[in-house]
């Protein structure tokens, strides 16, 4: 019994290394799958935030108060207020505008 101990103890330790190397191997390759999975994320982040900004400033030139006007004077048959039409009310009272 002693003996066949003696004889399988080689063969086992070459066992636990090549199994250690295989898991290392595997490690590394999951680390490897994780890295690319992060980097095609960031990929994807930039586009979407790209096409956020991009859209945002769509979004400013569209609605900036020089094109509303425009459109509200020519679509709508709107005119500018008159002096004095407008009046805000404050905390404090009436705000007259100034010009």
């Amino acid at each position: 019994m002693n003996l066949n101990k003696q004889k399988a103890l080689p063969f086992i330790s070459i066992l636990v290394v090549i199994v250690s190397l295989f898991v290392i191997v595997f490690i590394k390759m999951e680390v490897r799958k994780q890295g690319y999975m992060v980097y095609k994320l960031s990929k994807n982040l930039k586009k979407i935030t790209d096409k956020n900004r991009l859209a945002s400033m769509k979004l400013a030139k569209i609605i900036r108060p020089e094109k509303v006007r425009g459109v509200v004077l020519t679509q709508l048959d709107s005119q500018y207020a008159p002096y004095g039409q407008i009046i805000q009310m404050t905390e404090k009272g009436v705000a007259l505008p100034t010009r």
